[in-house]
């Protein structure tokens, strides 16, 4: 019986060999998945390549073909080796178990007949540059220029071509509202692919993936690995956002995996924003960049206002919703806080309500009627009495369900909804909000980071921030990046089919992100400074950082486990500054302790071999050690 390398779809570095029964060998090729032994129980795992063995080796249990191209195991290999990840946990991520062994499913294809509207100027000289130049290419677009027009278009000249097309964008949220609009635009049905899709319709479209070319592709981050045939174009829609990083098990960033895509399918690939990542800017030397200056209908940019801090609303803000509201459009608030209240707290000694299981606050909900942790999912009736001091125990600071509660008595009249994770708890919900505002069968939308870019609501002509200045202060070397493009963002909502209005409430209006978001001059001097900061420090786009984070049950292991990490490195890391270790920023988390060590360096080379070291190193110390490369939120 000849034998095959086998990648688990487990947290294991090593790979495995093992036999083919001879029932099993039609079945058994590179990308196939199978079933095996593993231990004292199974797993599921994918087939690498023969591997000559003269060990005594297991069998295969169960096999089928066709899980994995050969594009897809180099892609998933490339991520392997770049993020420092198990390989079978990265093939999990492109083909998961729970889909593998259906074989079921229902779908229709058939072509479609688009009404194409005519680029304006600016449209149509971005797409022939983009299309014209090198494989990758940068369109930065002011919020409503037409960037989807423009993609649209790139894709039917993909399409003409017989290669497939894949749209990424950074949420689930976006995928709803976008694909109405492309699926008007291209000749081909849009086919949908996120994390949300049920293992029989991830099946399904697989299938359909594998069955049709060409495809228009849609989807969040993780359709970067689907499986699509003859790939000629992916666009990287909102590219600065940080949700692209996926932040747990196998930690890739979606942009970085597209552009290695790109390469390996000899597919054109397109970084788009309207606040392009300061990244991205500086290798706009090496792309095509098309810029697109005005809003595609013709419209201005809205009107922007500072106005005082509120408990709540500002006066201003209930005059503005008001005056919406009487002329028969609609507003968007942006809060980036959900729940009742940010923390209970007594009035006498201080004490505050945390969550037992992390080194977080709990945020009141339903009234302040309920205590909930954000992180692990604790909850528990709120008590009205201090466990400490007998105190009274008030709720302090306000999120989006106080918002609501707030804003349905000062504007009785006024249909509210509200987009958070509180509401939009499966894509279905997600959809019927946005669907039901977009319908204007509400004049309120409440939201947090979930409203922030990438919807065209027509009807929407004011906005309004409350506490910009929480985005200003998160401790992280990109917090003012991503402020502005927060706020410019969230602005861009306003006025996309006429005149709009932006509300902000800040308390410090002299910030340098308010300063740049009014003035373009003060813009480019913000961007300089950050330049400037990054460069001097070594960080991205200028130095490579690797965060090592070390877990452990109790406080002292992990500060120990700590140490013996932070020894192993500075034996070995001659060309990186090593920082910490320190608490994490959420230091308890699921009662989970947990310490960072940051490993600095000019180049990838400098922190990538010494970090693979201390990983080997934590395996044979029993080490709960969790690599971060190019990680996001510091």
């Amino acid at each position: 019986m000849r034998s095959v390398r086998v990648a688990v779809a487990r947290p294991l570095y090593q790979t495995y060999t093992y036999r083919v029964p001879p029932h099993l060998d039609a079945y058994v090729a590179p990308g196939s998945w199978v079933r095996v032994p593993l231990g004292r129980s199974q797993s599921f795992g994918y087939v690498l390549g023969d591997q000559a063995s003269d060990l005594v080796l297991k069998d295969i249990l169960e096999a089928g073909l066709g899980a994995l191209s050969q594009e897809q195991l180099a892609l998933c290999q490339w991520v392997a080796d770049y993020t420092l990840a198990p390989l079978g946990e990265v093939l999990a991520v492109a083909a998961p178990a729970e889909s593998l062994k259906l074989r079921r499913s229902k779908f229709t294809y058939a072509p479609t007949n688009p009404s194409v509207p005519e680029l304006n100027v600016q449209q149509k000289e971005a797409a022939d540059l983009l299309w014209s130049g090198s494989l990758v290419g940068v369109l930065e677009g002011v919020t409503g220029s037409g960037k989807t027009e423009v993609y649209a278009e790139l894709a039917r000249r993909t399409l003409s071509e017989g290669r497939s097309s894949l749209f990424l964008v950074p949420q689930i949220a976006l995928t709803p509202a976008l694909e109405s609009r492309i699926a008007r635009l291209v000749p081909v049905p849009v086919l949908l692919w996120h994390s949300g899709l049920s293992p029989s319709k991830r099946f399904a479209m697989s299938q359909a993936l594998k069955n049709h070319s060409p495809v228009v592709l849609l989807g969040a981050r993780s359709a970067v690995f689907a499986p699509i045939r003859d790939l000629g174009l992916i666009i990287v829609d909102e590219e600065h956002d940080p949700t692209y990083k996926q932040e747990d098990h196998v930690r890739y960033h979606a942009r970085d995996v597209a552009l290695v895509r790109g390469r390996m399918a000899k597919a054109r690939v397109i970084l788009g924003s309207a606040t392009l990542s300061l990244e991205t800017k500086e290798k706009c030397a090496k792309y095509q960049h098309a810029v697109l200056k005005t809003r595609f209908s013709g419209g201005v940019l809205p009107t922007v206002r500072l106005v005082p801090a509120s408990k709540n609303l500002s006066h201003e803000a209930v005059l503005a919703l008001r005056a919406t509201l009487a002329r028969g459009e609609q507003s968007i608030i942006f809060l980036n806080k959900r729940g009742y209240a940010s923390c209970i707290r007594c009035t006498s000694c201080k004490y505050v309500c945390m969550c037992p299981a992390c080194s977080l606050s709990l945020t009141a909900h339903k009234g302040g009627r309920l205590m909930r942790c954000h992180v692990c999912g604790y909850q528990a009736p709120s008590l009205d009495m201090c466990p400490k001091c007998d105190g009274i125990l008030q709720c302090f600071g306000f999120g989006t369900e106080k918002l609501d509660l707030f804003i349905r008595d000062v504007l009785p009249t006024a249909r509210v909804l509200t987009l958070d994770r509180d509401h939009a708890t499966t894509v279905k919900k997600l959809t019927a909000i946005t669907d039901a505002f977009a319908a204007h069968e509400a004049d309120i939308l409440i939201g947090t980071q979930m409203v922030v870019s990438g919807h065209d609501f027509a009807n929407v002509t004011l906005v309004i921030v409350v506490s910009a200045d929480a985005l200003f202060y998160w401790p992280d070397f990109r917090a003012s990046e991503r402020a502005l493009q927060i706020l410019t963002q969230v602005a861009g909502r306003a006025g996309r089919r006429g005149a709009g209005e932006v509300l902000i409430q800040a308390e410090d209006y002299h910030h340098p992100v308010l300063e740049a978001l009014f003035d373009e001059r003060k813009r480019d001097v913000f961007f300089k400074q950050e330049r400037g900061l990054r460069q001097a420090l070594l960080y991205p786009p200028f130095g490579r950082i690797i965060r090592c984070r070390i877990e452990a049950r109790t406080y002292q292991e992990a500060r120990d486990d700590a140490e013996k990490i932070l020894r192993c490195l500075q034996s070995v890391a001659k060309e990186a500054t090593i920082l910490g270790p320190s608490e994490a920023f959420l230091e308890k988390k699921q009662n989970t302790h947990r310490f960072d060590i940051l490993l600095r360096g000019q180049k990838l080379e400098h922190v990538h071999g010494p970090a693979l070291i201390a990983r080997t190193y934590a395996q044979e110390q029993k080490i709960a050690l969790l690599i971060d490369v190019d990680p996001y939120g510091l």
